[in-house]
């Protein structure tokens, strides 16, 4: 059988929990977020279909 745990051990771990949660609020409050933009480059090539790029050995067409 398992014994349970403390009470002091219980009230630690809430209290951990309840500062990461606060923590967590304010920090998402106060902190603007930095957006960046990505661009990705592709090897395509076209034929009388349009354009296209090879993806697992198959062609597939650039959606425009």
């Amino acid at each position: 059988m398992h014994s349970k745990p403390s009470p002091v051990l219980k009230f630690t771990g809430l209290l951990i929990v309840l500062i990461g949660l606060i923590g967590g609020y304010l920090i998402g409050r106060n902190v603007t977020p930095q957006w960046e933009l990505q661009y990705t480059s592709m090897d395509v090539e076209q034929d009388d279909s349009g354009l296209y790029y090879i993806f697992k050995g198959k062609r597939t067409p650039v959606d425009q």
